[in-house]
């Protein structure tokens, strides 16, 4: 054991934060370090002030040596928060009394290359003076990089800077003497590695005084010991160097992150974990979920030489398309309906980013990087990894298949079919009509191309179409002709990002049912939500009714093509004027939904958009309108809906109660039924007051139902809503 003072240790080694230390922390503004700090800078103040006092010894530091020629090195495992403080009390003392001290050029930080080149700027950095403190003057300086501030080593450090000025200003001039001297007043132990055994048992001593490394600094220790020497030094290098950067340079400007350094460290143990599952996947490695994820990396790659250099080949292959100028990732894909051009490919997905590989190091692991862009980050990977050349529409004919595939095959449990698939497209080992995506989704993949090859001016259209936000990839709602780009540009210009989709809903509607049927009672009308639209949209085998949706949408588009000037709101105004100007005009389920709010709308929300029927067919007034897509949730009867919010004296509770209206006394039930509304008694006096109304008014059935004029089809020859509210509002006065 060695007692030093910090400049004695340096005049003998060059000390180096090693890349498994943590970020120095006593510079931190969190917790307990604001007091710890104060009190550690009032214990050094006093000692250097008070010559009675014994020196000021600061404990046992652990480090392990080494040489690099003539160069030793000493790598501190426990003490670098000691050591970084006592670097930069040396540095603001030398400063303030204009010493020149080359000793402290030996001090460095292998952690992250920004916290290492801030330490050779500062040691040759003479402070002028003129500012309201330190660190701010040297924040002002030419050599300071902004984004350094992002670095949490770096930023603790010029905390500390500033509270060690606070702390120095009463002390006298000749401190240095105190520190540099013949009898230093700040000291510590040296406990070389040899008294300790090996490292595991360093880092035990260590968490059991309660410095515990961080989950990456773990994760790089257990990792570089399961690897040869060889690979080994490959990994400890440059997982501190190029890959640190690669991750560094992905979150170093996003001004939410409050700690950039974990954020980096999770970015590569994303992108790490993302390789690691594809190679369990591939290799069918078995994995227990009850297993460590040190047991997990052993059998991934301890002795499988193929399994390292393919992560290290993924690690180099971005960290050098990194430093290439421009972005390859704009060469393939963007996400902005704005910037749409035919040589690139829409990513939707969520929270859609075009750098798949910053992706994954930020989201891998959650529901915000789905498995289609998992898969399409490995298909990227694979071309350029193996230098393959594929045509140029591979990644839009991919993402057309990927979005619709069901998801019952593009899941975790199928990975390895899937990679397997991804490797044939790319190899050119496999033909379309093999492949086990949508078959539907094949058939319209030919057609495209077939119709392209006869009209190679449609090209632009149809892939503009394919990258729609409703449409993403299937365009099967327009037919295939030599008009496609008429009815594409028309599609275009309407349903556009963030428009009133549900006033496209109502005017749509004027041309006929577009709703398609869900199983045997229920349809769905297209409301807020391009979630519903790209549903409608999309043929599938779990709705009819797709090619009626076709032929109104191609009816609504003529509108627009033969009278440009139209507007959704004309075209619903022309409907409803018809039967202003005949009362008598017969009026179906749909006049009352284009006509009244409440049948699309609860409380001003929009409803998911779909209706239940029994008997759709013969009771088409018989109707539950859903607040979500099923029972379980609200729902009622649109026209009891209606009236509800139409008189004061009616109240309708949800799950299709009956509507109560009430007049002092009287309280009648009213339920909606396909000829009329049925009113029922609530109690004896209402009973007797409602035979009174049956007997003397003519529009009642025996049994209690209020008739609506119907023609021979069974449609409303008059307004049912307005016609049994002025009734209701009759028996009030």
């Amino acid at each position: 054991m060695q007692t030093n003072s910090l400049l004695q240790l340096l005049k003998e080694y060059k000390i180096v934060i090693p890349p498994i230390q943590r970020d120095y922390a006593q510079g931190r503004n969190t917790g307990k370090i604001p007091q710890i700090r104060g009190r550690f800078l009032d214990a050094i103040v006093q000692v250097l002030t008070d010559a009675s006092l014994r020196p000021l010894e600061l404990d046992f530091i652990y480090g392990y040596t080494g040489q690099d020629q003539d160069q030793l090195f000493f790598y501190p495992l426990d003490g670098q928060q000691r050591l970084t403080t006592l670097f930069l009390i040396h540095w603001y003392v030398a400063q303030k009394e204009k010493i020149s001290e080359q000793l402290l050029e030996k001090f460095s930080y292998a952690t992250r290359k920004s916290s290492r080149e801030f330490c050779q700027r500062l040691v040759s950095f003479k402070a002028k003076g003129g500012f309201d403190s330190i660190d701010e003057e040297i924040m002002n300086q030419s050599w300071f990089f902004a984004s350094w501030q992002n670095d949490p080593t770096i930023n603790a450090m010029l905390v500390m800077l500033k509270e060690i000025e606070k702390s120095f200003q009463t002390l006298p001039n000749r401190v240095w003497e105190q520190l540099a001297g013949d009898h230093p007043r700040l000291i510590f132990h040296i406990l070389p590695m040899d008294d300790l055994g090996l490292p595991d048992d360093l880092y035990i001593k260590m968490n059991a005084r309660g410095k515990e490394l961080t989950d990456f600094e773990h994760f790089k220790s257990k990792f570089s010991e399961i690897l040869d020497s060889k690979n080994a030094g490959v990994f400890n290098i440059a997982v501190d160097k190029e890959w640190s950067d690669l991750f560094w340079n992905i979150f170093k400007n996003n001004e939410k992150i409050t700690d950039l350094a974990k954020d980096v460290d999770n970015g590569f143990l994303n992108f790490f974990w993302y390789l690691t599952h594809i190679l369990t996947t591939q290799q069918e490695i078995q994995l227990d979920v009850k297993e460590d994820w040190i047991t997990t990396i052993n059998k991934v790659y301890k002795g499988r030489e193929d399994n390292i250099q393919f992560l290290f080949a993924c690690l180099n292959l971005f960290e050098d398309l990194q430093r290439k100028p421009g972005q390859v990732w704009t060469d393939y894909f963007y996400t902005e309906a704005a910037d749409f051009h035919p040589s690139k490919v829409r990513l939707f997905y969520i929270n859609a980013k075009i750098n798949l590989f910053e992706k994954c190091a930020v989201n891998y692991m959650t529901d915000t990087f789905v498995l289609r862009e998992q898969l399409i980050l490995y298909t990227f990977i694979h071309i350029h990894l193996n230098q393959k050349t594929v045509p140029a529409e591979f990644y839009r004919t991919l993402r057309n298949h990927l979005e619709f595939a069901s998801d019952s095959f593009v899941k975790i449990s199928n990975l390895k079919v899937l990679y397997a698939t991804m490797d044939k497209l790319v190899e050119g080992l496999i033909a379309e009509d093999d492949l086990s995506f949508s078959k539907r989704q094949i058939e319209e993949e030919k057609k495209k191309k077939e119709l392209i090859a006869k009209y190679p001016d449609l090209k632009e259209i149809v892939y503009h179409l394919e990258d729609h936000t409703l449409l993403r990839g299937n365009i099967g709602i327009f037919d295939f002709d030599a008009e496609l780009k008429i009815y594409g540009d028309l599609f275009n210009q309407i349903f556009i990002e963030k428009f009133d989709y549900f006033g496209i809903s109502k005017a749509l509607l004027t041309f006929g049912n577009y709703t398609q049927e869900y199983g045997q009672y229920m349809r769905r009308f297209g409301n807020t939500s391009i979630i519903v639209w790209r549903e409608i949209f999309n043929e599938s085998a779990n709705r009819k009714g797709f090619e009626h949706t076709k032929k109104i949408l191609k009816a609504y588009l003529d509108k627009f093509r033969y009278n440009p000037a139209i507007t959704n709101e004309i075209i619903l105004q022309e409907y409803l004027d018809q039967f202003v100007q005949d009362a008598d005009r017969p009026k179906d389920i749909f006049y009352y939904y284009l006509k009244h709010p409440n049948f699309s709308t609860w409380n001003g929300s929009s409803t998911d958009g779909y209706y239940w029927w029994q008997d759709f067919k013969n009771k088409p007034y018989e109707a539950v309108m859903l607040f979500r897509t099923n029972y379980i949730g609200r729902h009622w009867s649109p026209f009891l809906l209606e009236l509800s919010f139409r008189n004061e004296n009616c109240k309708l509770e949800n799950y299709d109660a009956p509507l109560v209206f009430s007049n002092g006394q009287v309280i009648f039930e009213i339920r909606n039924v396909n000829n009329g509304f049925r009113f029922k008694a609530a109690d004896d006096l209402s009973a007797a007051y409602l035979q009174e109304i049956i007997k003397g008014n003519e529009q009642f059935t025996d049994d209690g139902i209020y008739k609506i004029t119907q023609n021979a089809d069974g449609l409303d020859l008059e307004d049912r809503i307005e016609k049994c509210n002025t009734f209701l509002n009759s028996l009030i006065h």
